[in-house]
């Protein structure tokens, strides 16, 4: 069985993002920041992560609602919320369609934008969880 990956589907949206990619680039990334992006912080940057927590979707059903943290990095607060906005919009966008193989029906906001501060760096971000809902079977 080909197991979705809900993270990299994701990133692939909000690296095709018109909105998003305006502000920074192709820098979308799952899980965490690469290596080689940590000396050129902070700037405008995407990290999508799971947030744990128990799915909405239960029973026979083979789809499922996975909490999914959207940390939006800017180079001040204000710039991080700006990012936040940005993929705020692009997932409230998002219908029913197949990206990178994963047929994701919805994204829908699990709790408000948060504004934080990385505790080892002090760079700015802003976060949001989402309520990722799709298929656990891969899409072609």
């Amino acid at each position: 069985m080909n197991v979705p990956d809900i993270i990299a589907a994701m990133v692939a949206l909000l690296k095709a993002d018109s909105g998003v990619t305006a502000l920074v680039g192709l820098r979308v990334f799952g899980l965490e920041l690469p290596r080689e992006e940590v000396d050129d912080m902070p700037r405008k940057g995407v990290i999508l992560r799971p947030s744990g927590g128990v799915s909405a979707q239960g029973g026979y059903l083979e789809l499922t609602a996975d909490r999914i943290d959207a940390i939006s990095w800017g180079e001040t607060p204000y710039q991080a919320s700006i990012v936040s906005l940005a993929v705020l919009v692009a997932l409230k966008r998002l219908r029913r369609r197949v990206i990178s193989g994963v047929l994701i029906h919805s994204a829908e906001e699990a709790g408000g934008r948060l504004p934080i501060r990385d505790a080892e760096t002090d760079w700015p971000a802003m976060t949001q969880a989402f309520q990722v809902l799709y298929a656990l079977k891969a899409a072609a």
